[in-house]
């Protein structure tokens, strides 16, 4: 909406209604990865790497589907806010359904299956059942993004724990290997955009999208931060809600969605959203470190290496979840889950502690010969 009123008053370039409404959800999806890259190499407190990440992932799934959305509607006549709230709703829930049934249905499957005895054909298995939600939503018209989205998050939760030792050792290495192969396409490819594509340059539209991202950040981080304080027992200081808003780089997701984009204004979309995102890479990615520095200066400071290999061999251990602990310190769900869901869909606890002993072994094997940096 500030888009479509500060056209109208011509500031910048006129967007219609519908248009404003799409570069709107498409440039709200963020992608810190340059700043979780520096949060890892500096250790910062887990619980601000988990809400910046957490935030990140949900918030692009939620933009991919706002996005589609008003793409459909812009095709549809007569669509009001009614139509599209249901749509917004039908495809968000249908989506996260998706995802977390493909996800329970894959802890079953390596549970009850001996697909341990071939660790081969189990990281085979693993790989579709990581690919089939996104397939499914997309045939489905739905968000392919949330569905894998809440797929991961149940996987994480049930099947991780149904894997063999050497398959988890296996998918750990070999996913961070095609997640640095991808982030690496996909910046070469946003460089490339700059010379190798038609544009439509407009300063003044570029220096309002990122006025309006900088406030409407500011809007959502700090006044939510206070809200959800009240019912945390850890709270969000103002240092790291701070830190939260300087994380809202945007990426690859918002350009592919710029792409894509309808309408008359494609090109200043695309050229405007391409702006940003090398601004906000440059600028805030690049001030991570010194900004989190100069809000820590009372903590000693380390060499920072944000090297892929950095924590090579410490593949995801076990956790002391909170199902160990008692039912009087549990939530309603977590109850639920402590009670019916993990003695249906994981395997039982002695055999994972047995797995993370396996694992841990495995691990000292395979690196015992590596040489360090000191010899």
């Amino acid at each position: 909406m500030p888009i479509f009123v500060t056209g109208s008053m011509g500031m910048i370039t006129p967007l219609s209604m519908n248009e404003s409404f799409v570069f709107g959800s498409l440039i709200s999806a963020v992608d810190p990865v340059a700043t979780l890259a520096i949060f890892s190499a500096l250790d910062v407190n887990p619980t601000l790497y988990m809400l910046v990440f957490g935030e990140s992932v949900l918030n692009d799934a939620v933009a991919v589907v706002l996005f589609r959305t008003f793409v459909s509607l812009s095709t549809s006549e007569g669509a009001g806010p009614v139509a599209f709230l249901i749509e917004f709703a039908m495809v968000s829930v249908s989506s996260v359904i998706v995802g977390v049934v493909v996800g329970l249905f894959s802890a079953l499957v390596f549970k009850l299956s001996r697909l341990h005895e071939f660790p081969s054909l189990e990281t085979a298995a693993m790989f579709v059942f990581c690919y089939m939600p996104y397939l499914l939503a997309e045939s489905l018209e739905l968000s392919g993004i949330m569905s894998i989205l809440f797929a991961g998050i149940v996987m994480s939760h049930y099947t991780h724990f149904n894997l063999s030792p050497k398959t988890q050792l296996t998918l750990q290495h070999f996913s961070r290997t095609l997640a640095f192969v991808a982030e690496t396409l996909v910046f070469a490819y946003l460089g490339l955009s700059v010379f190798t594509l038609r544009h439509s340059w407009e300063p003044g539209f570029v220096t309002v999208s990122m006025i309006l991202i900088l406030v409407g950040r500011a809007v959502n981080i700090f006044p939510l931060s206070v809200l959800v304080n009240k019912h945390r027992n850890i709270k969000i200081s103002r240092k790291e809600q701070f830190i939260m808003w300087f994380s809202g780089l945007r990426g690859a997701i918002a350009f592919s969605l710029a792409l894509n984009a309808p309408g008359p204004h494609q090109l200043i979309v695309v050229s405007s959203t391409l702006g940003v995102v090398l601004i906000t890479t440059f600028l805030f990615g690049g001030g991570t470190l010194p900004v989190i520095r100069w809000l820590e200066q009372d903590k000693p400071h380390k060499n920072v290496s944000v090297s892929k290999n950095k924590d090579r061999g410490q593949p995801v251990s076990t956790p002391n979840g909170r199902e160990h602990e008692p039912d009087h310190n549990l939530n309603k769900f977590e109850l639920m889950d402590k009670s019916y869901l993990i003695p249906i869909f994981r395997i039982n606890h002695k055999d994972i502690v047995a797995q993370d002993q396996e694992l841990s072994r495995m691990r000292s094997q395979m690196f015992m010969s590596v040489p360090s940096n000191d010899e």
